[in-house]
Formats: C-alpha cells, sequence, structure tokens
C-alpha cells in the first residue's frame, strides 16, 4: 500500500482501513442499475470469487486541494483476482451508463500504463465527478489507485504511482 514516503511533500493520510477483514463493500458492486447487460455485469459480481483480504487509504494534499484513494485485495487464487480486472472491462462495455442511487454514472476507457501481469484503466463520472482508475493485478492481489478530478492529468504523478504501486504489490507477493 502506498504511504506519504511514496508521495511528493505536503500529502497526509485522510482516512484508512488498514484491517484485512473483508466487509460486505470489498465484494460485489454495490448500488447500481443499468439495462439488462449492465444488471447481469452487477450480479456476476457478487458470483465472482471473494477476496480474502482488503485494505484501503485514502492520502489529501490540503494546500493542492487533492485527493487520492489506493486499495489493495487479496484473493485466494489467481482466477480471482483476473476475475476483478475482467469485471472492471465489463463496467466498460457494458455500463456507459447507469445510475447508482440519485446520481448519474458512466463508466469509459482510461489508457493506462501496462503494469504488473495486467492492468486496465477506467474513467468513472458519478454525478458530474470525474475518477480515473487504474486497476493493476500481480498474482493473487490487485491495486486499485484512484485519481479524483484533475489529479489524473498529471502524467507524470500517474506514471510515479502506478508504478511504485505494481513493485509494493511484487515485493509482498515475495515476501
Amino acid at each position: 500500500m502506498l504511504s506519504t514516503i511514496d508521495l511528493p511533500a505536503g500529502w497526509s493520510v485522510d482516512e484508512e482501513d488498514l484491517s484485512p477483514a473483508v466487509e460486505k463493500d470489498d465484494h460485489g458492486i454495490h448500488d447500481l442499475k443499468g439495462d439488462a447487460a449492465c444488471d447481469r455485469v452487477v450480479a456476476d459480481s457478487f458470483r465472482a470469487v471473494r477476496p480474502s483480504a482488503a485494505v484501503d487509504r485514502t492520502m489529501e494534499n490540503p494546500m493542492a486541494r487533492r485527493s487520492l484513494m489506493f486499495e489493495v485485495k487479496t484473493y485466494p487464487n489467481v482466477r480471482g483476482a483476473a476475475q476483478q480486472l475482467e469485471q472492471v472491462r465489463q463496467l466498460r462495455q457494458k455500463c456507459a451508463t447507469a445510475t447508482a442511487g440519485p446520481y448519474a454514472v458512466s463508466y469509459g476507457v482510461l489508457s493506462v500504463p501496462r503494469r504488473g501481469d495486467e492492468s486496465v484503466g477506467v474513467r468513472l463520472r458519478v454525478g458530474g465527478n470525474r475518477f480515473d482508475e487504474v486497476v493493476i493485478r500481480v498474482g493473487t492481489s490487485i491495486t486499485v489507485v484512484t485519481f479524483p478530478g484533475v489529479v489524473g492529468d498529471d502524467g507524470g504523478l500517474v506514471e510515479s504511482l502506478t508504478a511504485q504501486a505494481t513493485e509494493k504489490l511484487r515485493q509482498a507477493a515475495t515476501g
């Protein structure tokens, strides 16, 4: 998991959940409704392999009015981790427009650097707010690096953080 020492000066931890216990929100796509194809993706997400551990951290830079979100999930096998990336691909294809409660949601393709064993990017818009997510798989684990708003426009930051997140996942996988 990335921390303040991995980021430029000015970043601090805003929130974190470092308990590896898997919660309901750590599995399946919650509250998303779309057309029939999108609803099948949502239903299938609950049939996928459940993670065996999950942690997350939100970082903020108050001076720059920016934030970043990091999540790491470990699965009992490679198939489970690969299913998570496939869900992201399916969301991009089948849930181009949907709703989550009162919010309009759209998923789109985001070009990302190749990382880990496989990686995929998605540009998510929720109620007019943009979130660029890079999902990286290394073995049985995935990491999600989320860049809210225009933070994802900083190519150097995206390049650096996704490379570091991948390396940390590799180090954890090899012990």
